[in-house]
């Protein structure tokens, strides 16, 4: 339980601070803006492990190539949406406005991720670590 808070705190952590980052590199310019949106960038890499981790312990063992597979396959998918939509998106809103919207996405995430629930175990495991009494009182 503890390691998953510590995993749940980091990524949450680190989409804290590209929250607080992309407003200020929505407002800054020259070196500024590349400094802050390098420190967002450390952290969009630095939390990929993160999310690896928390596939790990939220799905079974049996599942986590084809959830995997799919997070690929669905990342893949809108990377490519977005870049396609990237260049309009931009010239009709504005970098300054994008980099709004992308912070507001980061804080929304945080929130969500702060609401998963702890580590989520199976029936067997269940069965496994419950004291022998407890298992013999139920089923008489």
């Amino acid at each position: 339980m503890p390691r998953l808070r510590l995993l749940s705190a980091c990524l949450s952590a680190a989409l804290l601070t590209c929250a607080v980052a992309l407003p200020i590199a929505a407002q800054t310019t020259g070196w500024a803006l590349y400094a802050t949106v390098l420190l967002f960038m450390v952290f969009v890499f630095g939390a990929i492990p993160f999310v690896d981790a928390m596939i790990v312990q939220y799905v079974d063992d049996r599942m986590r190539s084809r959830v995997s597979g799919m997070r690929l396959a669905v990342s893949f998918g809108v990377s490519s949406l977005a870049v396609y939509l990237l260049g309009p998106t931009v010239k009709a809103a504005g970098f300054s406005t994008l980099l709004l919207v992308l912070a507001g996405l980061a804080a929304l995430t945080t929130i969500f991720i702060s609401m998963l629930p702890g580590r989520l175990t199976s029936a067997p495991a269940r069965a496994a670590a419950a004291p022998l009494g407890a298992t013999t009182r139920a089923a008489g």
